[in-house]
């Protein structure tokens, strides 16, 4: 079982989130999709997270994300239209289970994403998609 510890205070105003599930990278204007394309749905192991973020940009969560689900990410950089987050995650999660959080923590960032293949690229909400 891999661990992966990180703890990591940052500066900025704090929005805590309350850690729920969805699915799919889903905004207003993109189509929910059940699962991203990078891992299959009987992937079930977990691995045991440790994470603790205060006040973070998403610039400073997603990469910790990336490395645990195995995706390459764009995050579009107009800064003034995310919202910094606090996540705190602690004990043994699956894939689906760490992608329903990361979801979460794009909704509270005010942000959105869509997915091809192994990629994810990340918008700010008001934001059109190209």
């Amino acid at each position: 079982m891999k661990t992966l510890i990180a703890t990591m205070p940052l500066v900025c105003f704090a929005l805590c989130i309350s850690i729920g599930l969805t699915t799919g990278c889903s905004s207003p204007s993109s189509p929910v999709k059940k699962n991203p394309p990078f891992f299959a749905e009987e992937d079930s192991k977990k691995i045991e997270i440790d994470l603790n973020i205060e006040k973070g940009a998403l610039f400073d969560i997603v990469p910790f994300f990336s490395e645990w689900l195995n995706f390459d990410y764009i995050i579009f950089s107009d800064t003034t239209n995310y919202k910094p987050v606090t996540v705190i995650l602690k004990g043994e999660y699956s894939k689906q289970e760490l992608w329903n959080r990361f979801l979460k923590i794009l909704e509270a960032s005010k942000a959105k994403c869509t997915s091809s293949g192994r990629k994810v690229r990340i918008y700010p909400l008001l934001t059109e998609l190209p």
